[in-house]
């Protein structure tokens, strides 16, 4: 594994400052295994809110935060995008057209909720545990 192709890897799934070209990006995809890397990087940083000596729904907060700061928002539009997909009437065509389509739909808005809604509870079911055992 390249540091060229590490450099792709975080420039591709993450928002790190690293400089992102078409030489870097071939290398990226070249390289698989880069994934599993990056992403024990951004777990790394992204567990950093449950490090902080805060209450557990500040760190639920910070989670969701955190995640998104480190990813981009971009994962979340792929979700409303999936969301809205699910709920369309009609066959595969009229589902693909959706998730082209940039306009957001209840479905793309439950699937919003639910997605960072999520985060924030499974952050602070953690942060209350790590609370009472620690």
């Amino acid at each position: 594994m390249s540091p060229t192709a590490l450099r792709g890897a975080l420039g591709f799934l993450t928002r790190l400052p690293v400089g992102r070209d078409e030489a870097t990006w071939e290398a990226f995809v070249q390289s698989p295994a880069t994934f599993p890397v990056v992403g024990y990087l951004v777990g790394a940083l992204v567990a950093l809110p449950f490090l902080l000596p805060a209450p557990a729904p500040t760190v639920a907060l910070a989670f969701p935060v955190a995640v998104y700061a480190a990813t981009g928002i971009t994962h979340l539009d792929g979700v409303a995008d999936l969301g809205d997909a699910a709920v369309v009437h009609g066959d595969a065509a009229a589902r693909r057209a959706v998730l082209k389509d940039s306009a957001l739909g209840v479905g793309g808005t439950v699937a919003l909720v639910a997605v960072v809604l999520g985060l924030a509870t499974a952050a602070f079911a953690l942060a209350e545990a790590a609370v009472s055992t620690g």
